[in-house]
């Protein structure tokens, strides 16, 4: 399934987006007719077309990242993006994030607190008594049917 992981400017217009293949993760930068094309024909997991607007399903798409068209470096939201989870029976051991740049890590729980200064465009974290837990904004997050390699 294909996913959007940034958005492409030139200033304040938008010129593409960047999509993650999450089965090969391969990540291409596309222009926005491009992205139409190629998510009209693939799917896509946490956004969609609505006549040529690129609309989101996790959040907005104001909350994720946004590439700068020259330099291809980060200028806005670089937080982090929950892509799985991995379970065991009904709990969640393990989350798959990527960033911007497409980069895949495979998180335990209990260090994915560490990377909440950075923040996360399609979750939030919340108390739980003495604990922290991390919900998604919408949608629920896909579950991986392989384990992580540790």
């Amino acid at each position: 399934m294909i996913r959007v992981i940034a958005v492409i400017k030139e200033r304040h217009r938008t010129l593409g987006y960047r999509l993650l293949d999450e089965i090969t993760s391969t990540v291409q930068d596309m222009g926005a007719a491009g992205a139409f094309e190629y998510i009209k024909e693939h799917g896509c997991r946490n956004a969609h077309f609505k006549g040529v607007a690129l609309v989101a399903d996790e959040g907005t798409i104001e909350m994720l990242p946004v590439i700068d068209s020259h330099t291809k470096s980060c200028i806005k939201n670089d937080k982090y993006i929950i892509v799985g989870t991995f379970k065991e029976g009904d709990r969640i051991t393990s989350i798959r994030v990527t960033d911007y740049s497409g980069s895949i890590s495979d998180i335990e729980v209990k260090q994915l607190i560490m990377l909440e200064d950075k923040g996360f465009c399609n979750a939030r974290v919340q108390n739980v008594g003495e604990k922290k837990a991390i919900k998604p904004l919408d949608l629920p997050w896909p579950v991986l049917r392989w384990t992580p390699v540790k």
